[in-house]
């Protein structure tokens, strides 16, 4: 109970402080880019990630700043240019891999991301996989990344619908060893990053129950 008391408070204070923004001009190691402020919150699938940045920017709006939002999501391939990938426990089974960088145009997703750093005074960059884009990561001030244990992401992520449809086996084979890659990755980041924030999504109600007291 006080382990989840604490990480709610951590993150409901990191959200207080990027909302103040003298606060936000104190951090050290500034990323390359002297337009707006960038926050990135990357995790594992279904953790709460655009629940998380949908609050944090209509907080954010609603003190009157320029607010953009970029979704990973909006960056994906053509279904029929991503890499497949036949399912170790029934080889008639074809993944379309959807949790490798090779599906993302991170170009296009940099791009934007720079755009919007000129136009807004705050940018969200969101996504599971933000973290392994080396030009996108410099472009963040900091960056919130939620952890979930796998019976929680395997809940979430049966009730939720996709387009394509999970094939059976994919949370197992593609997704989760994925996601423990990117934990592993960012914590190795963190190492000698200290604006990576690891907050745990296992929380009770994280994914859909934020307050920002201003």
């Amino acid at each position: 109970m006080d382990e989840s008391i604490s990480a709610a408070k951590s993150v409901t204070q990191i959200m207080k402080d990027f909302l103040s923004w003298p606060r936000r001009h104190e951090m050290h190691n500034e990323p390359i880019n002297s337009g707006a402020y960038v926050l990135g919150i990357a995790g594992c699938s279904n953790s709460g990630k655009t629940t998380l940045s949908k609050t944090l920017s209509t907080a954010l709006i609603k003190e009157g700043m320029r607010v953009a939002v970029l979704p990973q999501d909006a960056f994906y391939y053509p279904m029929e240019q991503l890499e497949r990938v036949v399912s170790h426990s029934n080889p008639k089974i074809i993944f379309y891999n959807y949790d490798t960088i090779n599906a993302l145009d991170t170009q296009k997703f940099v791009l934007n991301l720079q755009k919007a750093i000129t136009e807004n005074d705050f940018v969200i960059a969101e996504g599971n996989m933000i973290m392994e884009i080396s030009s996108l990561r410099q472009l963040l001030h900091r960056c919130i990344f939620i952890t979930l244990n796998y019976s929680l992401c395997e809940q979430r992520r049966t009730a939720r619908e996709y387009n394509p449809m999970d094939l059976p086996g994919y949370l197992e084979e593609i997704v989760w060893p994925t996601y423990r890659n990117h934990l592993a990755n960012a914590f190795s980041l963190a190492r000698h990053l200290s604006t990576i924030v690891f907050v745990d999504g296992n929380i009770q109600g994280f994914s859909s129950e934020f307050e920002v007291k201003m």
